[in-house]
């Protein structure tokens, strides 16, 4: 026992002496790098002299010997060379050491990684070969928007290491490379180049890259078609900030280009344009509501109206709607609406959407008695995607009997036994029972026709024996019994019960079919408004990632409108 206790006296004595050891190395390490810290004025210049004495290097400084530096510098100096002359982050701090390192040996290095228990951080040369990432471009250079050099890489091992006491005021470096190859161009604009962009920031990016390229103007061979992006914003800035705050400048701008403030709230704003007051009043019967998404940084709902003339699509008006939970939106359109009733749609006799129920409720507000015209495009589309669909069926509120007292064919008693979901292989129809789906893909192509069929008829229009229906709740009647014995006869109990309750019932039904009202209107989709989203994205939004709101108001009254 008593060796076994001098053995472990003896050991923390060892373990004693070798901590004392390495917190006097620690300590004396501490006390060189003060001794020799650098200001951050110096760095620059200290990095760039190093690298001219060594004998290894060629005229460009470039070498395949391996090349390492430690260096410290004030932290204190950082903050004064800073135009805030304030405490920074510790990344910020290790970044701007960065830069100012990469000013002196012609190198850029990226942050890669922070130890955050250490306060240090690992910088990579932008030129490692580990940074490389694969092609996306297609093998057809005719094809390729873009035609810059990728960056060249190396195997040099690039790193920097920086490390931040901040109780002893020193931020410490390590530099390294495993070899010093080529710089990165770092190419500056020239103002040639500049001055082109500026008095042709009306045309898009990619044409003026092209034509610098073509003009030769000075600077144009190491020229990168994101330099002429970036100074192509700062430069169309001008055109559209008026505030640094969204909202307001988005305002400014839309009331110095005329165009009608209609109303602006916390819940987003409304304009109507110019076409709203130069159109003939009493044309202005007929309009097309829809909604587009992700157009801009905060994430407002964009909505349209178009008015319908001739079949020709005008732009009337557009509301910026905030996105969020608890929010009423029918409240705001019945805003808008009522907005443009009072200016000139007062006599507003179809309207045209995508079956938006905020948008139905705020226009029968707004306009009782309107004609409500859905899309057939998206009719057919939502019965193929409840059809095909095999999620779990919700429960549908169909009553046979109800049913039977609207349309004497339909039979009281068939009526639903169950309800599917995804897992449940009975009262399906074909291969639906092993796919999960309500029915198979022939039986729901030959529903949508007889929808369309449907959709279509009206008592103005003859039917196929060239006579004319002139009450339309007979016509209601025949399609329903149309339908309701397509079904009945493939014991597709539960598809009719959908199209029943979704489409066909006496409510749904004047949603969407033409013989709802005397008026047939012009179109039968949606599709007008839907080209004008198509072109506002993919001609000018596809540019940029999430505009600001003034931006997308610049882009709708200049380029769109």
């Amino acid at each position: 026992m008593r060796r076994f206790t001098s053995h472990v006296h003896h050991a923390d004595l060892l373990g004693y002496k070798q901590k004392k050891k390495v917190q006097q190395t620690a300590a004396d390490f501490t006390d060189h790098i003060k001794e020799n810290a650098l200001e951050f004025s110096q760095l620059t210049d200290y990095i760039y002299d190093t690298l001219m004495e060594l004998d290894t290097l060629n005229d460009n400084l470039e070498g395949d010997e391996p090349f390492s530096l430690e260096v410290s510098i004030t932290l204190s100096s950082v903050f004064e060379a800073t135009e805030e002359n304030a405490e920074k982050s510790n990344l910020q701090v290790a970044t701007l050491v960065a830069k100012a390192i990469g000013n002196g040996d012609g190198y850029v290095y990226v942050h890669n990684k922070t130890y955050f228990q250490s306060c240090s951080f690992l910088f990579w040369c932008s030129c490692r070969e580990e940074l490389g990432k694969q092609s996306r471009k297609i093998s057809d250079e005719s094809k390729q928007r873009g035609t810059e050099v990728r960056i060249c890489r190396y195997p040099c091992r690039g790193a920097l290491t920086i490390k931040i006491l901040k109780n002893e005021n020193i931020v410490w470096v390590k530099i390294f490379h495993n070899n010093l190859h080529q710089r990165p161009d770092k190419i500056a604009v020239t103002d040639e180049v500049k001055d082109y962009i500026c008095s042709n920031i009306k045309r898009t990016v990619p044409d003026l890259y092209q034509e610098i390229k073509d003009q030769k103007l000075c600077g144009y061979e190491l020229l990168t078609i994101k330099q002429v992006y970036y100074w192509w914003s700062v430069t169309a800035k001008v055109e559209y900030c008026r505030d640094n705050e969204q909202h307001l400048s988005a305002k400014l701008y839309l009331a110095e280009q005329g165009q009608e403030l209609l109303f602006a709230d916390n819940t987003g704003f409304s304009f109507a344009t110019t076409f709203l007051h130069v159109l003939p009043r009493f044309s202005l019967t007929s309009i097309m509501v829809d909604a587009t998404y992700n157009t801009n940084k905060l994430k407002y709902e964009l909505y349209g109206i178009m008015a319908i003339i001739d079949g020709t699509g005008f732009p009337i008006s557009y509301l910026f709607l905030a996105c969020g939970r608890n929010r009423d939106v029918t409240s705001s359109l019945t805003k808008w609406f009522c907005a443009l009733k009072m200016q000139v749609l007062t006599d507003v006799a179809i309207f045209y959407t995508d079956k938006d129920f905020a948008q139905i409720a705020a226009a029968k507000n707004t306009w009782p008695g309107v004609n409500i015209q859905l899309c057939l495009w998206h009719v057919k589309r939502a019965v193929e995607q409840r059809l095909s669909s095999r999620a779990q069926m919700q429960k549908l509120r169909y009553n046979a009997i109800e049913a039977h007292q609207q349309c004497s064919i339909i039979n009281p008693s068939w009526q639903q036994i169950v309800f599917l979901d995804s897992n449940t292989k009975s009262l399906q129809h074909g291969k639906a029972k092993r796919s999960g789906q309500l029915c198979e893909k022939s039986i729901r192509d030959e529903v949508k026709k007889l929808m369309e069929k449907h959709f279509n008829r009206h008592m103005l229009i003859p039917t196929s024996e060239k006579t004319f229906i002139q009450d339309a709740q007979i016509i209601w009647n025949q399609c329903v019994s149309e339908m309701y014995q397509y079904c009945y006869d493939r014991d597709l109990i539960n598809v009719w019960a959908y199209l029943y309750c979704e489409w066909y019932s006496p409510d749904k039904w004047v949603l969407w079919a033409r013989s709802s009202y005397s008026r047939i209107g012009v179109l039968r989709t949606t599709m007008v408004v839907e080209s004008h989203w198509r072109i506002l994205k993919r001609d000018y939004l596809y540019k940029f990632n999430r505009p600001r709101l003034d931006l997308l108001c610049f882009v709708i009254v200049k380029k769109v409108i």
